[in-house]
């Protein structure tokens, strides 16, 4: 997950909370704080290396790794903070390709070795996988010291966006946190119910089928720009679409809604004429209406049809990035 937005949003802070809240901190060793520095262009921090002597030294994330496959029913939190100083390409790839090994095996999800065929394997660590305990959170800030992400990265987490800020709110009553301990909750709590399609059950698939169709439909806008995802983000959806629907949490608007915004706009950038019409499609997607916009004051005519949007949230990030195609040539989630 990529949590994005700007600096002192609480981002990080929100993850030490959600981990603390389900008894991972700092004290127990369950939760860490990464702070990625700009010289990171490899992944010998995370993983490890081998010194002048032959001796493979363990990264910070194998040593996570080490400990959670040890303590298979409790959660492990890592918070890699303010991820896009380096390229995360760059220092993260073994991990996103390793993920998408993720198979059964019995009741665990396990991946393929991390050091598979590594000149980095080593007695300790060389029969090391990616546990189905760990959970790794990136916050990112975007500006001009910082690096975008490449579709390798979006495709393979769900960005939630931190940007409105209530500054009006300056004492919080005392009678909203609960002081008397944290829960210890087995890791089934979060772990994945879902690897691949097949496994939907029979009761949900008629409704996958039906959210799959609003998919194919923003995907084939997309196409337009040749901006349209595969098979992972498809399934991505539907697995969130369907938790949503077999645990009765959110209005199915709402739920898609957030998809929409964590796993498609994110992945819509560019200068070019084709990025307007793909936004103004997509734009009424969320109100379920073809809208007509004029193209001096598109802006305007899309803020008239926002109050009554079916996808709120998306609608208005969409007329954000109309409105940085507008005047500044160029339209992107990430400002």
């Amino acid at each position: 997950m990529i949590l994005a937005g700007i600096s002192g949003t609480g981002k990080s802070k929100i993850v030490r909370f959600f981990a603390e809240a389900v008894g991972a901190n700092n004290s127990n060793g369950r939760f860490r704080m990464l702070s990625v520095k700009p010289d990171w262009n490899d992944s010998t921090e995370l993983f490890g290396y081998k010194n002048v002597t032959d001796k493979f030294i363990p990264g910070v994330l194998t040593e996570i790794i080490s400990e959670a496959i040890e303590n298979k029913d409790l959660h492990y939190f890592v918070c890699i903070d303010e991820m896009n100083l380096a390229r995360v390409e760059y220092y993260f790839s073994e991990y996103l390709s390793l993920i998408e090994s993720r198979r059964r095996d019995g009741d665990e999800i396990i991946t393929d070795g991390i050091f598979s065929g590594s000149s980095y394997n080593s007695l300790d660590y060389g029969k090391l996988h990616l546990p189905e305990n760990l959970y790794i959170i990136g916050t990112v800030n975007m500006d001009d010291t910082t690096f975008g992400f490449s579709r390798k990265v979006l495709d393979r987490a769900n960005t939630i966006e931190f940007s409105e800020v209530s500054l009006e709110n300056l004492f919080l009553e005392n009678e909203h946190f609960d002081e008397s301990g944290n829960l210890t909750l087995n890791n089934d709590f979060l772990k994945s119910t879902y690897l691949n399609v097949q496994e939907i059950e029979e009761e949900y698939r008629a409704y996958a089928g039906e959210i799959n169709k609003k998919i194919i439909a923003i995907n084939n806008i997309l196409k337009k720009s040749k901006k349209h995802f595969a098979y992972r983000v498809r399934d991505e959806i539907l697995y969130y679409m369907v938790e949503n629907k077999r645990l009765a949490l959110l209005d199915e608007d709402i739920a898609f809604d957030y998809q929409i915004m964590q796993k498609i706009l994110p992945a819509v950038n560019g200068s070019e004429a084709i990025i307007k019409d793909i936004l103004v499609d997509l734009y009424n997607v969320c109100i379920g209406k073809n809208a007509v916009l004029s193209e001096t004051d598109y802006l305007e005519d899309a803020q008239a049809y926002l109050k009554d949007a079916v996808y709120k949230k998306s609608a208005a990030k969409i007329i954000d990035m109309l409105r940085g195609y507008k005047y500044d040539g160029f339209s992107t989630f990430w400002f």
